[in-house]
């Protein structure tokens, strides 16, 4: 037994990562770490594919739990404008925006995310 697996059953005897799994802000991070793999060269498309789909499905276990998130609806819309779903994503980006003004990302992702798609 390595360091390391000891290590990991100590935290799940503790309860650590059940207690993580309902903790949106460290789920939403985890879609965002998804979002961004997303940028990194990479001539790999299942790769590509594999890190959208893990970057959806954060972003949708934030919203079951938390379904008022915008920053998780954020995700989902910087995503699907990623798999050029650009529609889907200006109607997400746009619900957003009405949802609430005071977040900076929902003026700056959507641009960002649609001009890299174009």
């Amino acid at each position: 037994e390595t360091g390391m697996e000891s290590r990991s059953e100590k935290v799940r005897k503790n309860n650590q990562y059940h207690k993580t799994t309902k903790d949106s802000y460290s789920i939403l991070a985890i879609g965002n770490v998804w979002l961004q793999m997303l940028y990194q060269p990479t001539r790999d498309r299942e790769k590509e594919l594999k890190y959208q789909e893990r970057a959806l499905a954060f972003y949708k276990q934030v919203l079951r739990q938390d379904p008022r998130n915008m920053y998780a609806a954020n995700g989902i819309g910087c995503v699907l404008a990623v798999k050029g779903h650009i529609r889907e994503a200006r109607d997400v980006f746009a619900q957003v925006r009405e949802a609430t003004a005071e977040m900076p990302d929902v003026w700056i992702k959507p641009g960002s995310y649609l001009y890299r798609t174009e």
